[in-house]
């Protein structure tokens, strides 16, 4: 069975490290899979080679954000040299355009899978009227429809007949041997907090970094990921006089065991996500965690996570705060 699962990138971020366990897990199980993963991103990914390692195929298409006709064209390319049997897309509204396409070379499995809560009210009138085209074509092309969330649902037009499944965790992941004290020279004293996730707008870094100049200087910062934004955000680190308090650690493999071996509080101020798959590694940890109200509450699993709304920045600093009292 030859099948393609679609992703921006294959950076270490929530869904990307979802998709590298849950390929894994279907090669141990079965032996008659061939797996690939198309991405739209040019540059090499963090968890590229450990993929390939294992059998799987990446595959590069012109990114949609770019051009839609080019995206489009390559991507009929694709799929009709390969003759894919499932196609599992987690790209967004652009679901709907895989679908389609899929549907036109008769590709016999094709599941939209959305992974965000993204509220399309806000979008400009063409962007609006984009979303709920791409909306109808999952409607009408997909064969199955996901969502990792109840919150999540609401991005379909139809919240009919779409299964919620949340993504799951690799509690066998490796031991993480970093030890962020040693390295950046910060004390026992210090209290440590985190930011996972990809270094893109949606995880609201800029928000963290004014947090942390808020807080007195025993406060460090650790922002683990990678993205499009770290050159920016290392300017804004560098103006606001935090190098000293921050560090830019980069993608990492081992997040629960990170967690648990050099972290005090998580925090989690995203505009929006589909489920959050750190906050659940955070409470998996024993770390507490800050969140926006923007994740959902199908996240807390323990009493050690607090959702407050991204306007009261007071009451953030107060919730850090308390948290190590």
């Amino acid at each position: 069975m030859k099948i393609l699962f679609i992703t921006g990138q294959l950076d270490i971020g929530g869904i990307e490290c979802w998709l590298r366990d849950l390929t894994s897990l279907m090669l141990e199980k079965r032996t008659d899979l061939d797996i690939y993963i198309l991405v739209d991103k040019p540059h090499k990914g963090t968890l590229e080679d450990e993929l390939i390692d294992k059998g799987i195929k990446i595959l590069r298409v012109n990114s949609s954000k770019n051009n839609k006709l080019i995206y489009m064209k390559d991507l009929y390319s694709i799929l009709k040299r390969y003759k894919f049997d499932v196609i599992h897309s987690n790209v967004s509204y652009t679901n709907g355009i895989i679908s389609l396409i899929g549907f036109l070379l008769k590709i016999p499995v094709r599941i939209s899978h959305i992974h965000s809560n993204r509220n399309s009210k806000h979008f400009s009138p063409i962007k609006r009227m984009s979303s709920i085209l791409l909306k109808i074509c999952i409607e009408f092309f997909s064969t199955h429809k996901i969502a990792v969330s109840e919150q999540s649902k609401s991005n379909y037009l139809f919240e009919k007949n779409v299964t919620v499944m949340a993504c799951g965790i690799n509690l066998k992941g490796k031991e993480s041997h970093i030890d962020i004290r040693k390295e950046k020279g910060w004390l026992e004293n210090d209290i440590i907090l985190c930011s996972v996730g990809r270094l893109e707008r949606v995880k609201n870094h800029e928000f963290t970094i004014n947090l942390l100049s808020n807080l007195p200087s025993y406060y460090k910062l650790v922002l683990a990921g990678e993205g499009s934004l770290r050159t920016e955000l290392e300017n804004l680190v560098l103006k606001e006089n935090l190098q000293d308090r921050v560090i830019f650690l980069g993608g990492i493999n081992s997040v629960i065991s990170f967690l648990e071996n050099n972290v005090d509080i998580l925090l989690f101020p995203s505009f929006h996500e589909g489920f959050g798959v750190v906050a659940i590694e955070s409470q998996l940890a024993g770390v507490p965690i800050i969140a926006s109200t923007n994740v959902p509450t199908s996240t807390k699993i323990s009493n050690i996570i607090n959702y407050v709304d991204l306007d009261d920045m007071n009451s953030w600093l107060d919730n850090i705060i308390n948290i190590k009292k």
